[in-house]
């Protein structure tokens, strides 16, 4: 059987690749694919108790890694290899060749997933082969700040600003993909997620389907300006880690709650990305970058470029974020009046039974 570990990075399209993999699943069997999902939950045979589906697969990740320090890796890996066997067995008999295991945090464990390749290979005879993108260090530093920074706040207290963020820790992307290059050579796949076009259709293409076959899904698109600036504001009310991930919970703010003082467009401009702070970010990952090179061009992909990043200034329109305000207040008005006759019916009930 051929596996094929999608192992990340995150923000380089994990989620469109997941999406247009889960949402064709009756046509990539048509072509021998069979795609199993984050933590394998989509497996027809699941012996594992981590491959249950699960709504939050990021604590089934975590519960899948610390499965391993409790048990004990020599246990999950025997897991992990029996969970393929049993899928395999199943598959075979229906002429399925290939089976995808996509999950964007593999990238984050290296030896641990390195090992489970590994295990897969020599263990079970399959053959394995793990497939990567990178993309050019600004536009992934950018990308995971207005993610996990201002679209879905994780950081307590203050808003971060990009300034701090990207000066927070060196970036560095080569150490783990030259592990995966020494351990799996030519079985390493390093895609150039800047220049691949469609990641889901290159990922697609990697399978051996044709583009055009498969509908490919688009996940995670940009937030806009304006968007961005009303969840600037609701962080800078509520500090303390909010992980915002939708504007209903701007709805709730309360009017004491406001802070009249804060110019919305200057809080916003002061976690912005500025020309320095991505100028900063190109000089710090000169090394790494050329790196990164060395490995895609050992697999024929163009290197990440290297010219200097002009940011996009900030560019909010204050009418656009009048009428986003006006239609949730409008909606918090229909809901106040669904809640208020579901409370009378309540109330009316309750007097029938008094």
């Amino acid at each position: 059987m051929r596996i094929i570990l999608h192992i990340g990075m995150g923000k380089t399209g994990s989620t469109s690749i997941q999406e247009t993999l889960e949402g064709s699943d009756a046509e990539l069997q048509k072509h021998g694919i069979a795609y199993l999902g984050a933590m394998l939950e989509k497996s027809e045979r699941r012996t594992a108790p981590w491959q249950h589906p699960s709504a939050d697969l990021n604590a089934a990740y975590s519960g899948f890694v610390q499965r391993g320090r409790v048990h004990g890796r020599e246990r999950l890996l025997s897991e992990v290899c029996e969970a393929f066997d049993a899928a395999a067995a199943v598959y075979e008999a229906r002429g399925i060749h290939t089976l995808v295991w996509s999950n964007e945090r593999f990238i984050s464990h290296t030896a641990l997933f390195l090992a489970i390749a590994t295990a897969l290979r020599n263990r079970g005879g399959h053959d394995v082969k793990a497939v990567a993108y990178v993309r050019r260090h600004e536009n992934w530093q950018r990308s995971v700040f207005m993610q996990w920074h201002v679209k879905m706040k994780r950081n307590s207290g203050e808003n971060l600003s990009f300034h701090d963020f990207v000066r927070r820790k060196s970036l560095k992307f080569a150490p783990a993909l030259e592990k995966w290059d020494y351990h799996f050579g030519e079985d390493f796949l390093l895609r150039n997620f800047d220049a691949v076009g469609s990641v889901s259709a290159d990922f697609l293409s990697l399978l051996g389907i044709e583009p055009g076959t498969i509908p490919e899904v688009r996940a995670n698109d940009s937030i806009t300006d304006e968007d961005a600036l009303l969840r600037i504001l609701y962080n800078h009310v509520y500090n303390s880690g909010a992980h915002v991930d939708a504007l209903d919970a701007l709805r709730y703010v309360k009017p004491d709650e406001i802070d009249f003082s804060a110019d919305p467009w200057e809080l916003a401009r002061s976690v912005w990305p500025t020309d320095d702070d991505v100028r900063f970010v190109t000089d710090s990952t000169v090394e790494d970058r050329a790196r990164v090179d060395a490995l895609l061009d050992a697999r024929g992909q163009t290197g990440l470029e290297s010219s200097r990043v002009k940011t996009r200034d900030f560019d909010a329109e204050p009418a656009k974020v009048l009428s986003a305000l006006f239609q949730m207040n409008v909606s918090l008005r229909h809901q106040v009046n669904k809640l208020t006759a579901q409370t009378r019916k309540l109330e009316a009930r309750l007097d029938a039974l008094s």
